[in-house]
């Protein structure tokens, strides 16, 4: 639970900051343009318990949410969902774990019944998170399940065949928190963008080290962060 939380929460800062570097180059003054039109400095970073810096700009509680998400709902199902299909897919392979009939039978199920349907619970979560109506989360899941449905297995597909065949089940919610920092990012930025593609991919190459760089911002964040609360507990640890 704790590493669904933090995995999550940080996926949605991470996304946060590419919609901020996305935002600041929609406004920056092109090439040219009078210093009249410059954009002006972000505010300055605000700080949590006097002296511990936090993520400038950072809206804490839509990360909550996303981690309430991630550890009140996304865990407890997806616990029993791996548990169980394993158990399905021994039942239907003979017992022989690991096989082609064994890892085929659990892609199977992940891709028709468990992708669509933990897609549309996030849709609902986050829809009642927010205080929209249900006609509202059902236009927006109209809207965005589709794509975000087909990047999902996109991506799962050939990490959920590598974790099914070597993986023991104990360990694969732990695993699949892995593969889920990718899928927090864009989930979060579904949520609140659309499906819409940020401009660095829709654009090409030329922002490509987006992505990374936000990430790394917020790896630097995270350890300084750590560091300034080692710090307040004293020199003897």
């Amino acid at each position: 639970m704790a590493s669904s939380a933090f995995i999550w929460g940080l996926g949605d800062i991470t996304a946060q900051r590419l919609e901020a570097r996305e935002a600041a180059a929609a406004a920056a003054p092109a090439p040219g343009d009078d210093e009249d039109n410059a954009v002006g400095l972000p505010p300055p970073a605000t700080h949590l318990f006097g002296s511990l810096p936090v993520f400038p700009d950072v809206q804490w509680r839509r990360t909550a949410i996303q981690i309430f998400y991630a550890s009140c709902c996304w865990t407890p199902v997806a616990t029993a969902w791996y548990r169980g299909l394993d158990r399905a897919a021994l039942a239907w392979s003979g017992g022989a774990a690991g096989s082609a009939r064994f890892v085929a039978a659990k892609l199977a199920a992940e891709v028709a019944v468990f992708h669509p349907v933990s897609l549309a619970f996030f849709f609902g979560c986050m829809g009642a998170a927010r205080g929209d109506a249900p006609a509202a989360v059902l236009t927006k899941a109209r809207a965005d399940f589709p794509s975000t449905l087909a990047f999902e297995i996109a991506l799962w597909t050939p990490l959920d065949a590598a974790l099914f065949a070597v993986v023991p089940v104990r360990y694969q919610l732990l695993a699949v928190d892995c593969g889920c920092f990718l899928e927090s990012i864009a989930l979060s930025w579904v949520n609140v963008n659309g499906a819409a593609l940020p401009a660095w991919l829709r654009e090409g190459e030329a922002d490509s080290a987006a992505p990374a760089a936000a990430a790394r911002e917020v790896g630097g964040l995270v350890t300084a962060t750590g560091e300034k609360a080692l710090g307040y507990l004293g020199p003897g640890l």
